[in-house]
């Protein structure tokens, strides 16, 4: 992670959020149950003799993991995903990795005296953000879904679209949380007595904002030549108001953000989310 936000302050020297290209690369599929056949394996199915439970490979799903791992990516700000690698063209960065863990887990259940069979969906994929001319990994994470107690379907296909759903929406959460965008407070908007209810930041469309993200606001004071930030408190976007401008409204901190607006002290709101 540090690696890759030492290459964005580099190539960003003009934007403190640039958008970067993305090529989805080779996931390699690690069937484990072919692979270590243990005790109980039977066609790529694990008996858990104490659990009376049985985990089984689904390599059927393979695409619809790969599709889902495209979407979680389109999730993220600041990343733009192009599609598949293509030969000829240029990204920033491709997204490669394993997906070492694609399996469901199978129970029985008494139900209105009946006995059903339940599924859970369990994903392992590790995601690989590398530089496309020397391979260098610049960030590189694990997404491990396995729901528990409240996950369990009566259906393998249920199970499966449960978990992948799961995996995207972490995704977008991962990325969008190590990598931030970072917004100038350029107005001050309603303020009641001695709180701040709103302001507008400069960034927008452009930047892939929209109403519902959440920010930490901090001022901003330069001591021996380095910045330093001091937080104050909280805001969401309730409108987006152009390219490169956006209205938040203030979640906690009003007083202190007022007092910071009367100083004239410099403003930044940082994404959480």
């Amino acid at each position: 992670m540090f690696l890759l936000l030492t290459m964005l302050s580099v190539q960003g020297q003009n934007n403190p959020n640039p958008i970067f290209s993305v090529a989805m690369g080779e996931f390699k599929y690690i069937n484990k149950a072919a692979q270590e056949t243990p005790k109980g394996a039977v066609l790529g199915a694990v008996v858990d003799i104490l659990s009376k439970q049985t985990s089984t490979e689904q390599p059927a799903y393979l695409e619809a993991t790969k599709n889902a791992i495209s979407t979680g990516l389109n999730y993220a700000r600041r990343l733009s995903l192009r599609g598949n690698v293509q030969e000829g063209q240029s990204y920033d960065m491709i997204a490669q990795g394993t997906i070492e863990g694609l399996s469901t887990t199978t129970r029985f259940v008494e139900r209105n005296g009946k006995r059903e069979i339940e599924y859970r969906a369990d994903i392992s994929v590790t995601i690989n953000l590398v530089d496309p001319e020397n391979g260098k990994i610049y960030s590189s994470h694990n997404f491990s879904i396995n729901e528990g107690s409240y996950s369990w379907m009566r259906s393998i296909d249920d199970a499966m679209k449960n978990s992948l759903s799961s995996l995207r929406s972490r995704m977008g959460y991962y990325y969008n949380s190590a990598y931030p965008s970072k917004a100038n407070i350029i107005e001050r908007g309603y303020e009641k007595r001695d709180k701040q209810k709103e302001f507008y930041i400069d960034l927008g469309t452009r930047d892939n904002m929209y109403k519902g993200i959440h920010f930490k606001v901090y001022s901003v004071s330069i001591i021996a030549g380095r910045e330093a930030r001091k937080e104050l408190g909280k805001a969401k976007i309730v409108s987006v108001e152009g390219d490169d401008i956006s209205l938040c409204k203030v979640q906690s901190g009003g007083k202190a953000i007022k007092e910071a607006f009367d100083q004239g002290r410099q403003l930044v709101a940082i994404t959480t989310d």
